[in-house]
């Protein structure tokens, strides 16, 4: 059989190739696979895979640790009055006056606050989270707010945040450019999703399944789409979220802190608006007037975007439009949960959503720029190659 092959092989004129690994048995690899940098890469992908799955299940679980760390240890509780809760801070013995900055006693005689941690000081006391990502967070705040203690309307303040959340989008862009991509991906081709769902829909024997698993296979490596890419924006925008927010409630400066003479940092709007409206509270009226439209601008400028660069993203059936509202839905639901926290958090946290709506925005319009000179760079190279087939000179 194997003499037969060859000879069909050396008398078929189109058969001029000299790769016949093919004949090999099959318990024989391939030269390819032998080669030794074929198998580094292989190596290095599984490791890459495994590492980044591991750095995932730490943030996830720093995130978890951190929302729920309150509730198991009451001493890292916090409080919008100076001197009580949890505070970060300077020691009174290290050269600062200003109480603004000088951790008290008060805390300390009711068993709470962060009485002995000075801005040099890194312990595990309060758990890893605190050590690894909030200490960084606010030392780096701290450091900013105190040479500029005398800026007008808490501008230190203002500008300690908007450099501590770009040092972590600079940290997290890659990540966030390619979920950003991946998610607009998916939306494109959502439609064709739904009708391959709906074409298998109630069908559970195996081949069905296996069929359908297939169809998704070949649609998703055709447009080059991973399902689960654009979750890695929550396994980054939760830890991110929790630092700014313990930063924001424990920094004592920051509990101190009126923003331009009229938004405590650490009031609350909701509670201001309700409960003290006519005694100064009215004017966070006007913060989430700012902060809320601008919150709601990025949310909704990549969806705008996205249907502007692609028409695949519309439906081709019933099945794909009823799949894309959906989609809308949890996407109003979780913008509106957002608007939530926004009104019922400090005002500090406020501030941080209105910077990090702002940095959202420019990376929208950034993304957008790039995949639409990507595109154009594409069609280009395409239209060249069409009339250089057809013998025309561009």
């Amino acid at each position: 059989m194997i003499y037969g092959a060859n000879e069909f092989i050396l008398n078929n004129k189109k058969s001029t190739t000299s790769d016949t690994s093919f004949l090999n048995p099959f318990w024989v690899d391939s030269p390819s696979k032998n080669n030794p940098k074929t198998k580094i890469k292989k190596i290095t992908k599984v490791v890459l895979k495994w590492l980044k799955l591991l750095i995932y299940a730490f943030l996830l679980l720093m995130g978890l640790w951190g929302c729920f760390q309150s509730m198991a240890e009451p001493e890292t509780k916090t409080s919008v009055i100076l001197g009580q809760g949890l505070e970060f801070g300077y020691l009174p013995f290290m050269g600062v006056t200003d109480p603004r900055y000088v951790l008290s006693t008060n805390g300390l005689s009711q068993g709470l606050g962060w009485y002995g941690y000075s801005i040099d000081r890194f312990s595990f006391d309060y758990g890893p989270f605190y050590a690894f990502f909030v200490w960084p967070g606010a030392s780096l705040v701290l450091s900013i707010m105190y040479p500029l203690r005398d800026a007008w309307g808490g501008m230190n303040a203002l500008l300690a945040i908007f450099v501590l959340l770009f040092i972590i989008r600079v940290i997290t862009l890659l990540i966030s450019i390619r979920s950003s991509i991946q998610t607009e991906r998916m939306q494109e081709i959502q439609g064709k999703q739904a009708e391959i769902n709906a074409k298998y829909k109630g069908l559970k024997d195996r081949e069905s399944v296996a069929k359908k698993q297939q169809e998704l296979k070949e649609l998703y490596a055709k447009y080059d789409a991973k399902p689960f890419a654009s979750f890695e924006q929550i396994f980054i925008t939760l830890p991110i979220f929790l630092i700014v927010y313990r930063v924001v409630t424990i920094l004592r400066p920051l509990k101190a802190c009126a923003l331009f003479g009229i938004w405590d940092l650490s009031q609350t709007p909701m509670n201001q608006i309700f409960s003290n409206l006519t005694n100064g509270g009215w004017v966070y009226i006007f913060f989430i007037l700012i902060v809320i439209p601008v919150q709601i601008v990025s949310q909704k400028l990549p969806q705008i975007l996205s249907k502007k660069r692609s028409r695949n993203s519309v439906a081709i059936s019933k099945k794909g439009n009823d799949q894309i509202k959906k989609t809308k839905t949890i996407q109003n639901v979780m913008m509106v949960f957002l608007i939530f926290i926004v009104v019922s958090s400090a005002t500090g946290i406020g501030l941080y959503w209105f910077l990090s709506s702002l940095f959202s925005i420019a990376q929208t319009l950034i993304i957008h720029k790039l995949i639409m000179n990507k595109r154009k760079k594409g069609n280009t190279k395409k239209t060249n190659k069409i009339a250089k087939e057809l013998g025309i000179d561009l």
